[in-house]
């Protein structure tokens, strides 16, 4: 493709992003100030789902058939993005992140770079049948980690939700409200859902990967595997975070909202792990904390440790409020 053009459609794709992004911020702004049930929302909501229809047509019209175009431009894209944006859930705790355009647009390209299911469907015609079962399960495992992601953000945004409404710290209260907002315009995943409920948080926390498991016939082990090691890897960076974390600016009320986001992110990877796991991630936190070697590195971390293990304390409560939503045999 004419390289002059493909800068054109990269500048195209960029503004409509942003126009996105406006349509967000006033969302937020409209719900923080209380004005979340009026028409002006509503109507904001429609012209959010217009624009992103829009977005969605020049994408699949400029991208779907041509990879290598798409490849160009997630390569540009990630030179544009800061080193700090590099996690789709690190800064989500802040409404003006000026990497959240590049952070949209590269995660909706890799999504269609990663998947391209009609294209890698075409290929079965020319593949044997173990090259054909191979093609199959990495489809099937791809559904799946879609299914484990969305119940994760759910996850998290339910106990956001809890705190919010629990929580009498109105300062702390708008960074955290904002969170939606930031995640549903970064991870095109959950968009769609969160848009149609008006970003409205259920009050029960239902997850559904269990279905997309049964739909593809993922056997039970390998389904509480995947599970596992997707709560394991953000379990492992939220604690690493979280002990990082300087806990005399917690009186600021973004730090706060930035450490109470993390512990729900950490409680929402603990309710994907089993027992097992979970055992030996608690005891090799407790083996880590008491070694030398960290207290010479953090002689006074004991707000951040407790944080943390309150964390663990709450794993069989935090059990007890999901609802697993499986398909009825008849």
């Amino acid at each position: 493709m004419d390289n002059n053009l493909e800068k054109e459609d990269i500048a195209l794709i960029m503004q409509i992003a942003i126009s996105i992004e406006t349509l967000y911020i006033k969302l937020f702004n409209l719900e923080i100030n209380g004005k979340k049930e009026t028409e002006e929302y509503k109507r904001t909501i429609e012209y959010l789902k217009i624009s992103i229809e829009t977005e969605n047509e020049l994408l699949q019209n400029k991208f779907l058939n041509n990879e290598n175009h798409i490849a160009t431009t997630l390569d540009f894209i990630k030179e544009k993005m800061s080193e700090n944006n590099s996690d789709n859930y690190k800064n989500v705790t802040s409404q003006n992140c000026s990497d959240r355009a590049n952070t949209r647009i590269f995660n909706k390209l890799h999504l269609m770079y990663k998947e391209k299911s009609i294209i890698l469907q075409t290929l079965e015609k020319y593949l044997d049948e173990s090259e054909k079962e191979l093609l199959q399960k990495m489809l099937i495992k791809n559904e799946l980690d879609k299914s484990i992601e969305r119940d994760f953000i759910n996850t998290y945004l339910f106990l956001l939700q809890q705190y919010c409404t629990e929580s009498q710290d109105k300062e702390v209260l708008p960074y955290l409200l904002s969170v939606k907002y930031n995640l549903s315009y970064s991870i095109s995943s959950i968009e769609d859902g969160l848009i149609n409920s008006k970003f409205e948080v259920p009050d029960t926390l239902c997850l559904e990967s269990s279905i997309t498991a049964n739909i593809f016939s993922v056997s039970e082990e390998e389904y509480k595997m995947a599970k596992d090691d997707y709560g394991t890897r953000f379990a492992l960076s939220q604690i690493i975070r979280i002990l990082s974390m300087d806990s005399n600016n917690y009186s600021n009320p973004k730090n706060k909202a930035e450490l109470i986001s993390k512990q729900c992110f950490l409680r929402a990877a603990f309710i994907l792990m089993d027992e097992e796991t979970l055992e030996e991630l608690n005891y090799m936190f407790h083996n880590k904390i008491e070694s030398k070697e960290y207290l010479s590195d953090y002689p006074n971390n004991s707000i951040n440790e407790d944080i943390i293990a309150k964390c663990f304390r709450k794993i069989n409560n935090d059990k007890k409020q999901q609802h697993i939503l499986a398909i009825r045999k008849k």
